[in-house]
């Protein structure tokens, strides 16, 4: 696997994550497209 697509799967498995964790925290306050 080359580091660009490294790099990417983190962002991509970080961003369905992150939104999964912080939705429901942060979900009334902003909502981020990302």
């Amino acid at each position: 696997m080359t580091p660009s697509l490294h790099i990417l799967y983190w962002i991509i498995c970080w961003g369905i994550l992150g939104e999964r964790e912080w939705g429901g925290l942060e979900n009334k306050s902003s909502k981020n497209p990302m």
